[in-house]
């Protein structure tokens, strides 16, 4: 299997365009993440994103690739509101995921109300500008389950490289305004919730759907090991 890639907008990344989800392997023993990290490794996938919320996803990510840096990009997020949260929550995701930089630092599931607190003085995103100016974080973005709220600050100006909105064949939304004008401004997509969290029940389908929308940079499902197969598989409790 060869992994097409695209390039993620400004950041100038070329990801595959199937990444992958770091939510399920909260869900199975260390080993069995491990296990599963690597063999998508082994398939071609080099761009990873977790979350500092995702209990030990970080941490089994981080050993996982420790000796692939090189060759992957790692996402995560953090849900922090002030600067001082945000640079505690750095240098805990820093820990887990064994790197001294992160490819793209997230704000995590940011909604219009707690934007106000995040981007008032003192916030979060003036902490994730400097972070940035030190090249501890080499780009940024932000994640939402509202396109609505997306497209409002995507076309106001705003210092991110990506973003992260949910998109499948049930939830069309973003296809109408916000993976358009991203593409047109050159802002990177990753597309979560290709299974619309189960909803989805053909992962086939959802994923051919996802890949053929050029507006979309990247799609990261959630994968576990088959029990069937014991190989590695999309699930359809994606991230």
């Amino acid at each position: 299997m060869v992994l097409k890639k695209r390039r993620l907008g400004k950041t100038g990344l070329q990801v595959t365009e199937m990444g992958f989800g770091g939510i399920p392997i909260q869900r199975v023993s260390e080993e069995e993440a491990i296990k599963i990290v690597k063999r998508c490794n082994e398939l071609g996938v080099n761009y990873y994103d977790t979350a500092r919320a995702y209990t030990t996803s970080e941490e089994r990510i981080g050993k996982a690739l420790e000796g692939a840096r090189e060759e992957i990009y790692l996402a995560t997020k953090s849900h922090a509101k002030t600067a001082k949260e945000l640079r505690e929550q750095l240098a805990i995701s820093l820990k887990n995921l064994r790197t001294d930089y992160i490819d793209v630092y997230q704000l995590h599931n940011v909604t219009e109300e707690g934007w106000e607190t995040i981007s008032a003085p003192g916030g979060a995103l003036e902490e994730l500008l400097k972070i940035k100016e030190e090249g501890v974080a080499r780009h940024i973005g932000i994640t939402s389950h509202s396109p609505t709220f997306l497209t409002k600050l995507i076309s106001g100006g705003s210092p991110f490289e990506t973003v992260m909105v949910g998109y499948n064949y049930i939830a069309l939304e973003p296809a109408k305004e916000l993976l358009p004008l991203c593409k047109k401004i050159d802002v990177g997509t990753v597309i979560m919730k290709p299974f619309g969290g189960g909803a989805c029940t053909n992962a086939g389908t959802s994923l051919k759907f996802i890949l053929a929308d050029k507006n979309a940079d990247c799609t990261i499902p959630g994968c576990r090991a088959s029990p069937r197969s014991r190989r590695t598989s999309p699930s359809a409790e994606a991230t």
